[in-house]
């Protein structure tokens, strides 16, 4: 049912999975059960007694106007759940959290934080999380990996968490999306470009690192050396951040990138 309202959901998508042991401490999810809340919103499943489920509720006749349900059950009865569904806002998040050290493309996991206490939402069991991480709202309800269904009016941060490897070594970075801490309205939907939030950050690093050779060649100049080759290289540096400043103005991100990749080798 809807959580405000109270009115039947009918149409709800509802996935059952048992839980089911190959190997001794370990474990796996099967499909067991797919069917739609009938005109009342509600639904029957006929389960083992003493065995694990899950329960994921999403899709209405289609469309992903709630928030997605997931719910664990173990009973040795008959048992009437009442689920409540949030509804959804969502947010596209688009481009790439890139990294200049590297040209790879990173996976993202995007989690919805209560934007007070920073901590992970749930809905139902499940944590709101979405992404490349497995087990995600993603995963479970197949939809678009950049999409992230949020409730509507609560004020939220969606912390972006970024992987990428790097020769031998995966590299993490996490950064917090705070542009929804207003809350969203219901069906509302929201373009988020990644790239535009992790510049900023790549900019600051290029600059750090060229104001840190500016002034070891300065101090070795006052030492009485000769730096040529170093100033030039200081110089092409200098090109570089501001071509990829007056890039990231006109909203070039990619341009952006490929210019401070080349500051950063």
């Amino acid at each position: 049912m809807d959580f405000e309202t109270g009115e039947p959901l009918e149409g709800a998508l509802v996935e059952v999975y048992s839980q089911r042991y190959w190997r001794r401490y370990s474990s796996r999810w099967e499909p067991f059960k797919r069917i739609t809340a009938d005109s009342e919103g509600a639904f029957s499943v006929k389960i083992e007694s003493g065995e694990n489920y899950r329960v994921i509720v999403s899709q209405i006749n289609g469309e992903s106007t709630y928030v997605p349900y997931g719910k664990y059950i173990r009973t040795d009865f008959d048992e009437s759940l009442v689920i409540r569904l949030t509804r959804a806002a969502s947010i596209k998040i688009r481009g790439r959290a890139y990294f200049i050290e590297t040209s790879s493309i990173p996976s993202n996991t995007y989690k919805v934080l209560n934007a007070s206490s920073e901590t992970i939402l749930k809905s139902g069991d499940l944590s709101l999380t979405y992404g490349s991480q497995a087990e995600s709202f993603t995963e479970l309800v197949k939809i678009q990996g950049n999409t992230v269904l949020v409730p509507v009016n609560t004020e939220i941060l969606v912390e972006v968490i970024s992987n990428v490897k790097i020769g031998e070594k995966t590299s993490q970075r996490t950064m917090i999306l705070d542009d929804f801490r207003d809350g969203l309205e219901p069906g509302q939907y929201v373009d988020v470009d990644l790239r535009s939030k992790v510049l900023p950050e790549s900019l600051l690093s290029v600059k750090n690192e060229s104001d840190t050779l500016r002034r070891v060649i300065n101090e070795k100049e006052e030492e009485g050396f000769y730096l040529a080759v170093e100033r030039q290289r200081l110089g092409e540096l200098d090109r570089l951040i501001q071509e990829a400043e007056t890039l990231h103005e006109i909203e070039s991100y990619e341009s952006s990138f490929t210019k401070l990749r080349e500051a950063y080798i």
